[in-house]
């Protein structure tokens, strides 16, 4: 896997800055998407602290390792991701 040759966007909207990544894996094109929260930006402190998620552990036969299920926040998952969010 080499993806090395990226193009990549940067940008804000609405406030939130963002960065788009578009890249091949292969012959297949790729595309990643990532919101940058800035937490002590957002003036609600009950709504800021709600995306310190406590981490999950995730484990398979080929690797182990810690994620933050930011796609079941509710802000999060009213977003209309491509592909979803993960």
């Amino acid at each position: 896997m080499d993806i090395r040759n990226k193009t990549v966007w940067n940008g804000k909207y609405d406030g939130v800055n963002f960065e788009i990544q578009n890249f091949k894996l292969g012959e297949k094109p790729s595309w990643t998407f990532y919101l940058y929260l800035y937490l002590n930006r957002i003036p609600n402190e009950k709504l800021s602290n709600s995306f310190w998620l406590k981490p999950k552990k995730y484990k398979s036969q080929f690797s182990e390792r810690i994620y933050y299920n930011y796609n079941a926040h509710p802000i999060i998952s009213e977003i209309e991701w491509h592909c979803g969010c993960t």
